[in-house]
């Protein structure tokens, strides 16, 4: 239980520096592509700007870092056997919330809700299962006496 009040810290901070306008301290034009095409949308430095570029890469890579914290931690909680079942029930509960958070999106004005989004929400959330299963299977390894880890 330890490790969800890690993953769920660490999805905090994540959160909290994510509300920072990070794109001042990043935007130099030698990093970012000329254009990015996502979904229907046409990213580019010459119509969005350095900044408008790095606010939206740095908004999508928290998305997939949210996602796979999220993944992560319902890895931990959900006590689920077999594993398939498990990995299933996560996945599509990411997908679900990663749905309803784009429909939520739909009605707000500043903002666009795209498919695009829940796939790089599902993605994370894949990475996190991924990064869990390594996690857990380096660890499984560990010989064991009569419960307790030997070495």
């Amino acid at each position: 239980m330890f490790l969800s009040y890690i993953v769920m810290g660490m999805a905090i901070i994540t959160a909290a520096v994510l509300q920072y306008p990070l794109a001042e301290h990043f935007s130099t034009s030698r990093f970012l592509p000329e254009i990015i095409h996502y979904g229907p949308l046409e990213m580019s430095l010459e119509r969005n700007g350095q900044d408008g570029m790095v606010n939206f890469l740095i908004r999508k890579a928290g998305h997939f870092v949210m996602y796979s914290f999220l993944a992560i931690f319902l890895m931990i909680v959900f006590q689920i056997r077999p594993y398939v079942v498990k990995i299933s029930f996560v996945l599509a509960s990411i997908g679900a919330l990663g749905a309803m958070d784009e429909m939520v999106q739909a009605f707000l004005p500043e903002r666009s809700s795209l498919l695009m989004d829940v796939f790089v929400d599902i993605a994370g959330g894949c990475f996190g299962v991924i990064l869990f299963l390594l996690l857990i299977g380096s660890h499984s390894n560990v010989p064991k006496v009569k419960g307790k880890i030997v070495g």
